[in-house]
């Protein structure tokens, strides 16, 4: 029986707060569209990025809906947190590692072929969910880890892609990005309480349920309405993309550092990811899906953030100032015993992850050209992994106060690394370059699975 705790003696004020909230960043983000969009007069580009926009929410929606419950699943199936944490690991690093040939089999095999590839890969994870195995449950992980890989490279590679073929005005681009990333939280916020009514009815396993569904309508909306492109991509070039990278990390301080933010800080991130079930839910029973909502708000509220103070404010201060916030909320998890306390530590953290994600986006394209950009992000999840799988796999005989410690100094790592950038070297772009990356920067975020 669940307890009369804060979130379900006020579920109604959430339940309201939360649709409040969803129309306000809805109406903020479609009076805020490029100004571009409002010359497109032409009704094919219109249905083009409807049929994009609504395919990459229905993407974004599976992503989203089954990820407050995956611990409380494997938790409700019997699983001690040792094998939790090895189930973690094998979603982290199967799409770590994925993340280093997705692009060139996408661009090799057709990207919109990738797409439907994805949707069903990550329907087989949600079929396997319903089979009570340890060995069922790793490979639907490993599935997870390889579609979400696919998600974070196939359904962009494919829209620009298909834009460009279809000659529609290059500053479009933004209006599309716009739209597709504009909406993604308030999906994020409906998918937690989507999932937190679905799992009334059919318990944890109904969110893996209703995630499959939203698959197969993707699916469906993905051969009816999509064409299939290609790019030139061969794993020849990911392994010489590769070599360039390691030379590029090697020589240049800035990447290094940089590297070592998104490591350090990132490492600590997936701590919370595995930690924050088990923590709330130590002493009573929690609604995770509501939890999931609030804190995905936070995440929205940290995002705007960033977009305020970066027109007074140098991106290298407000990451030396956001990691800086995120050491010493860890470091406060160590001495609260008070659930309330807690729950608002996360939801704050939330808030410098909405920070962080944009704010790396920004660095990187300020810092490392074009054609290196994401080999060396990819490459930069292996000592990530490392750090990630030698603290979960010990999470059993370290104690939680000792984790959130280790978690608090990763951050001040993460903050001294950004503080040392040398901000007199930059990247050298052209004008239409710049105005590229300003378009893109919101579509560069990588924001679906940190609470997964």
């Amino acid at each position: 029986m669940v307890e009369d705790t804060f979130f379900t003696s006020k579920q109604h004020l959430y339940a309201l707060f939360g649709t409040t909230l969803i129309t306000i960043i809805c109406l903020y983000f479609s009076k805020t569209q490029d100004k571009a969009e409002e010359r497109a007069v032409n009704t094919e580009f219109r249905k083009f990025q409807r049929d994009y926009v609504l395919v990459f929410l229905l993407a974004m929606g599976a992503d989203w809906v089954h990820g407050p419950y995956i611990y409380k699943l494997y938790l409700d199936y019997g699983f001690s947190q040792h094998q939790i944490a090895v189930l973690f690991i094998a979603g982290f690093g199967s799409a770590a590692v994925m993340g280093l040939f997705v692009g060139a089999l996408t661009d090799k095999f057709g990207r919109k072929r990738a797409c439907i590839t994805y949707g069903i890969i990550y329907g087989i994870s949600c079929l396997t969910k319903h089979v009570h195995n340890f060995a069922f449950l790793f490979v639907g992980r490993i599935c997870g880890g390889i579609a979400t890989a696919i998600l974070f490279s196939g359904f962009e590679s494919w829209m620009v892609a298909e834009h460009n073929k279809k000659k529609f005005e290059p500053s479009l681009l933004g209006s599309t990005f716009g739209w597709a990333w504009g909406w993604n939280y308030p999906v994020a916020v409906l998918c937690g309480v989507v999932a937190n009514i679905v799992v009334q009815f059919g318990g944890s396993v109904a969110a893996f349920d209703a995630q499959l569904v939203i698959l197969i309508i993707m699916v469906i909306c993905i051969n009816y309405t999509w064409e299939e492109n290609h790019g030139s991509g061969a794993l020849s070039d990911v392994l010489s993309t590769i070599s360039a990278g390691l030379l590029e990390l090697k020589s240049n301080r800035n990447i290094i550092l940089i590297c070592c933010a998104q490591t350090l800080f990132e490492s600590a991130m997936y701590i919370f990811v595995f930690l924050w079930t088990p923590v709330l839910g130590e002493n009573q029973e929690i609604h995770h899906g509501w939890i999931f909502s609030v804190m995905l708000m936070f995440c929205m509220v940290g995002s705007e953030i960033l977009q305020i103070t970066r027109k007074n404010i140098s991106l290298e201060n407000i990451g030396v100032c956001t990691f800086a916030v995120a050491s010493v909320l860890f470091f406060v998890l160590t001495v609260t015993e008070v659930y309330i306390g807690k729950l608002l530590l996360f939801c704050f953290y939330e808030m410098c992850c909405g920070i962080y994600f944009p704010l790396l986006s920004s660095l990187r394209s300020t810092y490392i050209s074009d054609d290196l950009r994401a080999t060396l992000t990819a490459l930069c999840r292996i000592p990530l992994n490392i750090i990630v799988i030698g603290i979960l796999m010990n999470t059993e005989t370290i104690p939680v106060k000792t984790i959130f410690r280790i978690a608090s100094v990763l951050n001040v790592l993460s903050a001294f690394a950004v503080y040392k950038i040398d901000t007199s070297k930059s990247v050298t772009k052209t004008a239409t370059n710049n105005n590229t990356e300003e378009e893109n920067t919101n579509a560069d975020i990588e924001s679906t699975s940190f609470l997964q």
